[in-house]
């Protein structure tokens, strides 16, 4: 083989291509990532990481927070549908307590009738000496009187007995959110619990649904005994009185059943 072929056959020279600056700058102590592989996190990811978790104590602050939160709603809500009822109740008895005060004087006889009755007798003597002695008759309250009070008095009892069970659970409510100032977020949401438990069981919150069919239920006596008053008295105020409350009776129970009756339909 002649020297030509030789040179003809030999390989040529690689070209060397450059590289980019940026794989030029590549630190030394920076580790190589091969392409499949996670990251690895570093020291300094580990501790942040670290920071980031909550402590046990944390978490239980942080949930009675929370329970608190919830707490103060359900019972920001109760309290205001006592004190609401608590206002209605004070004016409403004012009210019956001022017509009790004129109606519990039909119930005995009236100094003056009787002062009428001995002057009327001594004159009657003056004029006719022959006079039969005056006998008294024992004085007996008609049967109006008697029904007008009975229908206000149970009014009168049963406005102050929602007021005093509206105030009883006023002193609940502020039970269920008092805590010892010693104990511990652990401690007292266990203790919150036991309350909360309590309270299902002695059905406080039926309970507090109650107390405003008392004060209706006291508003519907109040308005029989208005009624047997003026049926007693005179027809036509009775009248007027009669179409007025039951046309508000009427509205106040549709207002109030109809709604049920719309889930059933």
């Amino acid at each position: 083989m002649s020297t030509l072929e030789q040179d003809s056959v030999s390989p040529a020279p690689a070209t060397q291509i450059p590289l980019p600056p940026s794989a030029q700058s590549v630190r030394e102590d920076e580790p190589m990532s091969h392409p499949g592989t996670a990251p690895q996190p570093t020291h300094a990811t580990e501790k942040t990481e670290e920071k980031r978790k909550p402590t046990v104590q944390q978490s239980w602050e942080k949930l009675m927070a929370e329970v608190e939160k919830y707490d103060e709603g359900m019972v920001k809500n109760w309290k205001e549908d006592i004190d609401t009822l608590l206002v209605f109740a004070g004016l409403f008895s004012a009210v019956v307590t001022a017509f009790l005060i004129e109606a519990y004087q039909w119930l005995s006889e009236d100094p003056a009738d009787t002062t009428v009755a001995l002057l009327t007798h001594i004159s009657m003597q003056l004029n006719a000496p022959q006079t039969m002695p005056l006998e008294r008759s024992e004085f007996e309250p008609d049967a109006s009187s008697i029904r007008i009070n009975c229908w206000w008095f149970l009014s009168l009892v049963f406005s102050l007995t929602s007021a005093l069970f509206g105030l009883l659970c006023k002193q609940w409510l502020r039970e269920q959110q008092r805590d010892p100032p010693t104990a511990t977020p652990a401690e007292a949401l266990a203790l919150r619990q036991i309350r909360r438990d309590s309270f299902e069981k002695w059905g406080v919150s039926p309970f507090l649904s109650v107390l405003p069919i008392l004060l209706e239920v006291a508003l519907l006596f109040f308005f029989i005994g208005i009624l047997d008053l003026l049926w007693a008295k005179h027809p036509i105020p009775f009248a007027f009185c009669l179409v007025s409350v039951a046309l508000s009776a009427g509205l106040y129970f549709v207002t109030t059943f109809l709604p049920v009756l719309a889930l059933f339909l």
